[in-house]
């Protein structure tokens, strides 16, 4: 399986257990998916550090306006090389 685009704009989930709700921050999980093309988490109101998306080097688009992130841009970033 290889993601390659991935948007969150319609952010509503339910968990394994059942709880319905929108996410509010950023999956940790979305930092392992290292074939990653394209990630929109634009507008939809998410809070907290920075994602940690060091290892997407295959990211060539990100899109987070809209949010309310906190902190700064990890200095790894910097190793985006694809990153438009």
């Amino acid at each position: 399986l290889t993601l390659k685009d991935l948007s969150l704009e319609s952010n509503y989930r339910e968990d394994a257990a059942g709880k319905r709700g929108f996410i509010t921050t950023v999956p940790l999980e979305i930092g392992r998916l290292t074939n990653l093309e394209v990630l929109s988490l634009a507008d939809n109101a998410l809070s907290g550090q920075v994602p940690k998306l060091d290892d997407l080097i295959s990211l060539r688009q990100l899109q987070l306006s809209g949010n309310f992130f906190e902190g700064q841009l990890p200095p790894a970033w910097g190793r985006l090389e694809m990153l438009e």
